[in-house]
């Protein structure tokens, strides 16, 4: 029935760790709120770059997704499942969110912001195909609780975002650090391994 509301609690298959992975992607959208909030601010206020070097630097990085996408990811999967790609994911973006909170010098984010688009493209595609494993009958059901937890939270994770930025510029990056190390430790602990 098209009409009918899908509940979280309904699931069936794996639900535990179906509600850990949600609960995961729900924290992991922050990204968003930082990437479409704080960043341009960090790089107009604290690197000095023009609102038109901003868009050059979106671009820039747009262009290494694709190069990701295109070319690296397939050799990546080969090494890793996808429990691994979600917690190596988390570990690169750690790196970056980091680097982020502490650069002062502007020529180094060319450097940094490449790394972001090797996070999401690993998390993403193998957070979708874990919950499809875990899901098993209930895969379209359990996808669109995930796509909706994450939904929900595009929408919050932005004034967070803008509150803590205004604390202190480095403070969403910090916070956000704090937050991908207990999903990546939560995921690497209670999640199963599929092959």
């Amino acid at each position: 029935d098209p009409e009918e509301i899908i509940h979280t609690f309904e699931l069936k298959h794996n639900k535990n760790q179906l509600l850990i992975l949600f609960f995961s992607w729900l924290c992991v959208s922050i990204w968003f709120a930082l990437h479409q909030t704080s960043l341009p601010l960090i790089l107009t206020e604290r690197l000095n770059f023009s609102e038109s070097n901003v868009w050059f630097i979106y671009t820039y990085v747009g262009i290494f997704a694709i190069i990701y996408q295109w070319l690296i990811i397939k050799h990546v999967l080969k090494i890793f499942n996808e429990k691994q790609m979600i917690v190596y994911g988390l570990v690169v973006m750690i790196i970056a969110y980091l680097w982020i909170a502490l650069n002062t010098t502007p020529f180094l984010i060319f450097f940094i912001l490449p790394i972001l688009p090797f996070w999401y493209w690993s998390i993403n595609p193998a957070s979708s195909s874990l919950t499809a494993k875990l899901a098993w009958k209930e895969t379209w059901k359990a996808l669109g609780i995930s796509a909706s937890y994450a939904s929900v939270w595009t929408i919050i994770w932005p004034i967070l975002a803008w509150y803590l930025y205004y604390m202190k510029d480095s403070f969403p990056y910090f916070f956000a650090v704090i937050i991908f190390i207990i999903i990546a430790l939560i995921i690497n602990v209670k999640i199963k391994d599929y092959e």
